[in-house]
């Protein structure tokens, strides 16, 4: 299991800068509310029967990667993506009928910390802004009615507008208590905007070789473009031509074994 954990280089300079600044203790309260963000991705990914492919850990949270993960129910990513702010809520309501009564200040203090570290870790993760879980939570609706080339096009825009919004908003309102947490977002959605098209690349390939054939059937008509960006995640797409119809795989066959040929031919 240790093997799929990797750390970032953001969750060593929040560390570091916990220490300096005398929130250590803060810092490790937040980390437990991380874990228990993340068991619930783990566990409702274990439900669908997903395998973990690795956990990320960066400053402000955790990404995980499942096996074949941009070729599986829609339905299902949607509840894999929930996972972690569920597993927030539920924790949030079993602290909040703790008795504080009997506690002392300091501890009562850690309790109200906790809290508030569930409420941030649920409100932070439903902003639909890479590589939060609102972003994909979006992504998985959106993807249920529109091809998934459309889908990170559509993502991408609205990553630009939210983002210039939440920035006019902290420079107007000068919550300079958000900058770090605005610079990890601006950061994550210049990354996440360069790197579409490898995440495009990366879809078609977990179609090809991660084929998932109980996803329901899609059927498209195809006159004229790219066949690629009419792909649609979270189904079987079928193509319906004036040569007659095909499922996907066999066009998958067609653009990789081209691939693997000329790989075989360049050796």
């Amino acid at each position: 299991m240790s093997r799929l954990i990797k750390f970032e280089p953001t969750f060593y300079v929040m560390t570091v800068l916990a220490i300096l600044l005398g929130h250590f203790t803060q810092f490790v309260i937040f980390g437990m509310t991380l874990v228990v963000h993340e068991l619930g991705h783990f566990f409702m990914a274990r439900l669908f029967k997903w395998e973990l492919e690795e956990l990320r850990l960066f400053g402000f949270g955790g990404v995980m990667r499942f096996r074949g993960e941009l070729n599986k129910s829609n339905l299902a990513d949607l509840w894999v993506s929930l996972g972690g702010i569920m597993s927030n809520g539920l924790f949030l309501m079993l602290l909040l009928l703790v008795d504080t009564d009997a506690l002392s200040s300091v501890i009562l203090n850690r309790h109200y910390y906790l809290i508030f570290s569930q409420l941030f870790m649920i409100v932070f993760n439903l902003m639909p802004l890479p590589p939060l879980d609102g972003s994909r939570i979006l992504m998985a609706l959106l993807s249920m009615n529109l091809p998934y080339k459309k889908v990170l096009d559509l993502v991408n825009g609205f990553n630009v507008v939210l983002l210039g919004i939440l920035v006019l908003l902290t420079l107007w309102f000068d919550w300079r208590q958000f900058l770090l947490i605005e610079g990890f977002l601006v950061y994550s959605t210049i990354k996440f905007r360069k790197e579409s098209s490898y995440l495009f690349e990366r879809f078609l390939l977990q179609k090809e070789f991660c084929r998932n054939t109980a996803l329901p059937p899609k059927k498209i008509s195809i006159t004229e473009g790219n066949w690629e960006n009419r792909l649609f995640r979270g189904h079987v797409n079928y193509f319906c031509t004036g040569l007659g119809d095909s499922d996907e795989i066999c066009w998958l066959d067609i653009k990789y074994g081209q691939h693997r040929e000329a790989q075989k031919f360049d050796k």
